[in-house]
């Protein structure tokens, strides 16, 4: 569904209208999380090849070299049916092929990332070669420079809580970090923003004065924590930058003439005949937001978002 961006921003990546896809896991651990936004990706990547790659071709003649596919046999609950396939895949800079990465992702905490970007000659301020220092932002083109660098999909993890929200739950050996984590793209940059939700009404409180922000104004947010709850975390995905990174467009916001009216229809009629079996699905109003109680659910998550991919594809891209 479409999200607004709140701050002014003027550049190749930052639209003000965007489509926002949200996820939200209970009873999960950090690395349950880092888990599901690897699986997540690397399915629905393989479905829009294996269905539409043809078609994806077409709309990108260097597709051939964009990705590399190395297939393997993937171990399913339904043993008589394992029959089926998760795809590798990875970006080549400048169209080259490159060897697919596996599963995991490369895993790379932030006080790492800064190391690295200081010692492959990545500046924080380009003109005055200053380098960065733990507890710095790592901004939009240092990002990408190292991104670009190591060629592979990145998790940039635990992240200082001085640069991350107040909601964010804390790393239990580090403190001062948080349980993070943004999904980095060569040639694309960030499209997964995600971490661990606080879930001690007493650190969330804290947290709320932390950053100036009078928690009676979320009392009901506070609630949620007080009057029992678990552990959970959760991501945001924006669905134009994954275009970007299937169709690979350099400028996003030249591609942004959407018609959500005809997506919105589309999908809730298709959603009103989708199954799920007992377990509820949330939607809200600015947001698609699913929210599972077992993560053996969580394919179909990959189902939706696989949907909502298509439907948005299709009727801006192809018709």
């Amino acid at each position: 569904m479409p999200s607004y961006r709140a701050e002014r921003s003027h550049t190749r990546r930052h639209l003000s209208e965007y489509t926002h896809v949200e996820g939200e896991l209970p009873f999960i651990s950090y690395n349950d999380l880092l888990d599901c936004l690897e699986d997540m990706v690397v399915d629905v990547c393989a479905r829009i090849i294996k269905d539409h790659g043809d078609l994806l071709k077409s709309l990108n003649p260097k597709f051939v070299n964009f990705f590399l596919i190395c297939f393997f046999e993937k171990e399913r609950s339904d043993h008589d049916n394992a029959d089926s396939i998760a795809l590798f895949f990875t970006i080549s800079l400048n169209y080259k092929t490159q060897e697919a990465p596996k599963k995991p992702f490369v895993r790379l905490n932030h006080e790492d990332a800064i190391r690295y970007c200081n010692e492959h000659n990545i500046y924080k301020d380009e003109e005055t070669k200053e380098k960065f220092k733990f507890g710095d932002d790592i901004t939009e083109k240092p990002e990408r420079q190292m991104t670009d660098q190591i060629g592979k999909p990145i998790f940039l993890m635990r992240f200082p809580a001085e640069i991350k929200s107040f909601y964010m739950s804390r790393d239990k050996e580090r403190p001062d970090l948080t349980e993070s984590v943004d999904l980095l793209m060569p040639n694309v940059g960030e499209i997964v923003g995600g971490s661990m939700r606080e879930w001690s009404y007493e650190k969330l409180t804290n947290g709320f004065k932390s950053h100036g922000i009078d928690p009676v104004h979320y009392y009901w947010y506070n609630d949620l924590r007080k009057y029992g709850t678990f552990e959970h975390g959760g991501f945001g995905l924006g669905l134009e930058r994954f275009l970007w990174l299937i169709l690979f467009i350099p400028q996003m916001r030249k591609k942004k003439e959407l018609s959500y009216a005809i997506i919105i229809f589309h999908l809730h009629k298709k959603l009103a005949n989708f199954c799920l079996g007992p377990e509820p699905l949330v939607l809200t109003v600015c947001k698609l937001q699913f929210f599972f109680y077992n993560l053996h659910l969580c394919d179909y998550y990959h189902d939706l978002f696989y949907f909502l991919f298509l439907n948005i594809f299709f009727h801006n891209f192809v018709s």
